[in-house]
């Protein structure tokens, strides 16, 4: 076989295995950037559902007479298992974005070995090790996130647990300091879920 037109089909297969591998990436950032929205859109139900469950608390606990305590009491374990459920969905939602952001990073990584230009390749490099970094600020405002939840959850089950036994004036009083504490562990979930939301959504903007 002539040697130019041998050359000619290896640069040719190159350029085709070039195209597709970018393609892919592509691809699965669009599909990343897809996932990372549904779970952007979780998170967000969380903050309003959290919102409804502490007006319910403060309804049931407040200072203005509660005409039927076992009827807001029972609406307040509706509330916190509504907050669980979701919860539970913006697991079910990052956990898909966490595998695609797998493959996202694993192409990218890739991706690096096809540019034959040193500075190009290290400019891309950059923009990699950057991508990275970012991702793992959401993955660990997530975490932090997780564990506002659990504590927050853990603080309200008590309360409920405590007026199964006893919806008495004195016993809601003496709830008081409880009742703060619960409080503030859902400012402190409402606090890193609203971080979480917000660096999602400016990694989903670097990503378009």
């Amino acid at each position: 076989m002539n040697r130019i037109i041998a050359m000619g089909i290896v640069i040719g297969l190159a350029g085709v295995s070039g195209a597709s591998a970018q393609g892919k990436t592509q691809k699965i950032s669009k599909n990343l950037v897809n996932k990372a929205k549904d779970t952007a859109k979780e998170i967000k139900k969380v903050t309003k559902q959290l919102d409804k469950t502490m007006k319910q608390q403060e309804k049931l606990l407040g200072k203005k007479k509660v005409n039927d305590r076992r009827k807001e009491h029972k609406k307040l374990q509706d509330e916190l298992k509504k907050t669980e459920e979701a919860v539970a969905n913006v697991r079910k939602k990052a956990e898909d974005m966490e595998e695609e952001a797998d493959k996202f990073f694993t192409e990218w990584n890739k991706g690096l070995a096809v540019i034959e230009d040193e500075e190009l390749r290290g400019l891309s490099q950059e923009r990699f090790n950057a991508s990275r970094s970012q991702y793992a600020q959401i993955i660990g405002t997530g975490r932090l996130a997780a564990t506002h939840y659990e504590d927050f959850v853990k603080g309200m089950q008590g309360e409920l647990s405590y007026l199964e036994l006893d919806l008495s004036d004195e016993a809601i009083a003496q709830l008081g300091p409880k009742t703060q504490e619960t409080a503030v562990k859902a400012t402190e979930l409402r606090s890193s879920v609203n971080t979480l939301t917000s660096r999602l959504e400016g990694y989903i903007s670097q990503l378009q």
